[in-house]
């Protein structure tokens, strides 16, 4: 690290990180990264191959900055002449009854896409049994949405998208570097590192779980939570049988473990779902 003052610090080299990193490099900016562990790493926010990317939602706020994320992603594509996002349509399914859950409202999704134009598919729970035979019996009451403009993040190349551009853009990449925060002054960060000294303008917080450690120098905490989540992958024994891309909002019946999601064959392993719950058991404070 041969140069110690900068226009932007970041601390965390996750999907986060680094695309801060590419944004702020791009506008002109001196910027450095710090990153405690090595890149790529699967102990982190960023770990795996897959995420959700997803226009449908029941806030109308969410909708429209997914409209944004979308064309920026495919302004990366373009950038990098890579898919970040494979494009597949997605389904919501289940009940109007679920409630207001950590992925919103599902009885409020088709209103904000009608308020906002988005094209979708209503079907009823027999109609979603023909379009997809791998769900059968389905409870009465349920019913489903397609939204075609959704997709799956391809996590790791989307990882490796942005280091290079950063790379480009004359980002410092400092891996296996522990950073703490010393002094925060308005237009002046210093930070400790173990080789050295960095100071800069701005800084740039993505270290996920690890934000109250980073923090704790100042005397700053945050009290949320960090849910430790279960994915589970599930071999199939027809691939060429059509598994969608999709979420269930079951019945609220009070405990909160009423919704699931997954993701089509061959996502992350070959031949195999990927299916999760949207929820845990294992919460851990955060303080």
């Amino acid at each position: 690290m041969t140069q110690t003052s900068y226009d932007v610090a970041i601390i965390g080299g996750g999907i986060i990180g680094l695309a801060a990193a590419y944004y702020a490099a791009a506008a002109g900016q001196r910027v450095i990264l710090l990153e405690k562990y090595g890149f790529y790493h699967s102990i982190g926010s960023s770990g795996g191959n897959s995420r959700f990317f997803r226009i449908m939602y029941s806030e109308k706020p969410m909708a429209q900055n997914s409209e944004i994320a979308y064309a920026l992603w495919k302004q990366l594509e373009m950038k990098t002449n890579s898919i970040l996002i494979d494009e597949q349509p997605l389904l919501f399914f289940g009940s109007k009854n679920s409630g207001d859950t950590v992925e919103g409202d599902f009885s409020n999704a088709d209103t904000v896409m009608d308020q906002l134009g988005i094209p979708y598919e209503s079907l009823t729970a027999r109609e979603i049994e023909a379009r997809y035979p791998v769900f059968n019996s389905l409870p009465d009451h349920y019913c489903g949405l397609i939204q075609n403009n959704s997709a799956v993040i391809q996590v790791q190349q989307a990882l490796r998208s942005f280091y290079g551009l950063g790379l480009d853009a004359g980002v410092t990449y400092c891996t296996n570097v522990e950073a703490s925060i010393v002094d925060c002054k308005p237009n002046l960060v210093r930070l400790q590192t173990s080789d050295g000294t960095v100071t800069a303008r701005s800084l740039i917080l993505a270290p996920g779980a690890w934000t109250n450690e980073v923090l704790h120098p100042l005397g700053v905490q945050f009290a949320f939570t960090i849910w430790q989540m279960t994915v589970c992958f599930y071999e199939v024994e027809d691939p060429k049988r059509e598994y969608p891309f999709w979420y269930e909002f079951g019945d609220d019946d009070g405990s909160g473990e009423h919704l699931f999601y997954g993701f089509p064959v061959g996502t992350d392993l070959e031949n195999c779902i990927k299916v999760s719950c949207d929820y845990t058991s294992d919460i851990y404070s955060s303080v």
